[in-house]
């Protein structure tokens, strides 16, 4: 969530901060994942304004994607290396078969290795603020919802898309906006 915006790149995201005295963070928790921000009182205007394009614009390069990934990565190992960290991850299995407590925060392993390429690419084409959906559903109003995904399967499986139309008329011209999104 640090990675910039068009509006505001890295390096203007870290500029714009520094200029009000702010810093930035986050943390997560089984239950949560908090971002937060100090800074001084009389830049709040525009501290709202950082964090609301943040939330609204992320935008960021798949080789940044591929660098966080590897971040978490090179974090589980380290993490792991501890043999309280493989104990509190085999006890969480053990004791949630059926809660997501039995997930640890970071994720397990395998889990970050593996990470679907195909759910980055749904979340990024049908999240509510993506390119796709800002045009048909908002400005044009030809979509109600649209969703995709991937089934995680340990064999290839389907990967699906829902739309639902305002007007069937506006199918074919919907679906080759949603094709340009996606790659290949």
């Amino acid at each position: 969530m640090f990675r910039g915006t068009d509006k505001y790149p890295k390096e203007k995201y870290s500029a714009a901060l520094k200029s009000t005295g702010a810093a930035a963070n986050a943390n997560t928790t089984q239950d949560r994942t908090a971002y937060h921000m100090t800074g001084n009182a009389d830049k709040l205007e525009l501290i709202f304004e950082l964090e609301s394009d943040r939330f609204l614009n992320l935008n960021y390069s798949e080789h940044d994607f591929k660098t966080e990934a590897g971040a978490v990565k090179g974090e589980y190992t380290k993490n792991f290396a501890s043999p309280y960290s493989q104990l509190n991850e085999k006890r969480a299995q053990t004791a949630f078969t059926t809660h997501t407590y039995s997930h640890t925060t970071m994720g397990y392993f395998k889990d970050i290795v593996d990470m679907p390429a195909l759910d980055v690419l749904a979340s990024i084409v049908f999240s509510d603020t993506s390119e796709l959906s800002k045009k048909l559903v908002i400005d044009e109003q030809k979509v109600r919802f649209m969703g995709g995904g991937a089934f995680d399967s340990r064999d290839p499986n389907l990967f699906t898309i829902q739309v639902s139309m305002v007007d069937k008329a506006d199918m074919a011209y919907s679906w080759v906006r949603l094709k340009r999104q996606l790659p290949g």
